[in-house]
């Protein structure tokens, strides 16, 4: 059995598919769904922070806020 690894995305379903999952299986993917969740909360507080000024960068920062949000943008859309 080929394991896979927790930061790995898992298959692609379609709405309403439906897949039987061992319990280990069911596990490693709820786990993997909550560690994705938990980042994207982090990144959303991240960003509002910056949008509201609460979080400023740097002054020697190596890139911009706009830079940081493209970025966390891009993320956002490929962990969904």
């Amino acid at each position: 059995m080929v394991r896979r690894s927790l930061l790995q995305k898992p298959e692609a379903l379609w709405i309403g598919a439906r897949k039987k999952l061992g319990r280990a299986e069911t596990v490693e993917q709820y786990v993997a769904l909550r560690l994705r969740s938990e980042d994207i909360n982090r990144l959303d507080f991240l960003l509002n922070g910056l949008h509201t000024q609460r979080i400023t960068l740097p002054s020697d920062s190596p890139f911009s806020a706009k830079d940081l949000k493209d970025t966390v943008r891009t993320l956002a859309a490929h962990q969904k």
